[in-house]
């Protein structure tokens, strides 16, 4: 068994401390926990779940047992709001895309955070994400009503954790709208000033006070945050010229198929209306609006039949990478590129001779430091 050295606190008033393996040097957090937490992190360790510390040991000590895990460099999200900072919609995207990524095996395990804060987010000098703390998490029990205790951050924490219901991964999809909230407001919470702008649909799902009015698992909420950070249909050029190209075509078609007076016999003669991209393009109108109403329910089904007929695949998302290059955003065009072949699209079916891999490398010598970073591990992965 390793021998552990204690070197500094980390948070005096829960007894958190920095200690030191004493063969190898190498320092790890220290927590002293109940029983029933060393069950939730038995299972942490077991798994391994990438985004959270990394557990090195669990042994028992008097009446309760001690936790080593890994140490993370960097601030937490709170510390840096402490600061005096505000988040941007981008960030904070990016914030609940790792979130998502995060909880999602957590929760096939039917494990529960219930302290999602901006406290427990880690946020690394290398520009990443921890989720730290799982002290106050528990088992989904499927027999149980109600929580029979409340647990949690009182301004972060879902009604059911006050008694009103049993927590599930609804209650941590609550904690994520509220930070979402708190981070793009510079600390306020929902009750003190409400965000406003493309995340704001968002939010207010995430929040609703009734679970099963949330979105249903971190898939369906990231899918609903790329829709809300991705509107390509709501810029004033793009609406008067999807009107004019609408008009055109209605008038095409009005012309072609009127009957000539001088052929009685006439005949109504097939005809292709428009093409893919701007059938595409009216599907996502058709998903925006649904967005805006708060039908989220009905975009998400319009969305899956898009991508079943085909139509938002490959050519949707050039067509946003050229709207955003017509506006000289590089590192946003590459972006919606890169989310689409992580997300939907899949590495494994990405090619260096596809549509959006020469989309990609298009933009490349115009994005920033950290988008070519990104670039160039998609095509590190394409040519193994």
């Amino acid at each position: 068994m390793a021998v552990y050295d204690d070197i500094d606190f980390l948070d005096i008033k829960k007894n958190i401390r920095l200690t030191k393996d004493a063969s190898t040097g190498h320092i790890y957090v220290k927590k002293f926990i109940s029983a029933e937490q060393c069950r939730i992190y038995e299972q942490l360790h077991k798994y391994s779940f990438r985004g959270v510390p990394v557990i090195i040991d669990i042994y028992p000590e008097a009446d309760y047992f001690v936790l080593i895990e890994e140490y993370i460099n960097g601030l937490s999200l709170q510390q840096i709001l402490d600061q005096g900072k505000q988040f941007t919609p981008y960030f904070v995207s990016r914030l609940v895309r790792f979130l998502c990524d995060t909880l999602a095996p957590i929760h096939k395990k039917h494990l529960i955070h219930r302290d999602i804060t901006a406290s427990n987010i880690i946020y690394t000098p290398d520009d990443r994400f921890y989720l730290i703390d799982f002290g106050n998490a528990r088992t989904h029990k499927q027999r149980q009503s109600v929580d029979t205790e409340f647990i949690g951050t009182q301004n972060y924490a879902a009604p059911e954790q006050f008694g009103f219901g049993q927590s599930d991964l609804r209650t941590d999809i609550y904690a994520i709208g509220v930070l979402m909230n708190v981070l793009l407001t510079g600390g306020s919470f929902i009750h003190e000033k409400k965000y406003k702008g493309k995340l704001t649909p968002v939010i207010k799902k995430c929040t609703a006070v009734k679970a099963k009015e949330r979105y249903k698992n971190t898939a369906q909420l990231k899918r609903a945050l790329f829709l809300a950070m991705h509107k390509p249909f709501t810029s004033a050029p793009m609406l008067i010229l999807y009107a004019l190209l609408t008009a055109f075509i209605s008038f095409f078609i009005y012309a072609v198929n009127s009957p000539d007076p001088a052929n009685s016999t006439y005949q109504i003669r097939p005809i292709e209306t428009s093409s893919p991209e701007e059938r595409a393009y009216r599907r996502w109108s058709d998903i925006e609006n649904c967005i805006r109403d708060g039908r989220f329910d009905e975009a998400e089904q319009r969305l899956d039949n898009a991508v079943a007929e085909g139509l938002t695949g490959g050519n949707i998302y050039i067509l946003y990478s050229k709207n955003y290059e017509a506006q000289q955003k590089y590192d946003d065009a590459a972006m919606v590129l890169i989310y689409y072949i992580y997300d939907i699209q899949g590495l494994d079916n990405i090619t260096k001779e596809g549509d959006l891999y020469l989309r990609l490398e298009y933009l490349y010598s115009d994005c920033s430091k950290d988008t070519k970073a990104k670039i160039d591990e998609i095509s590190r992965y394409i040519s193994q």
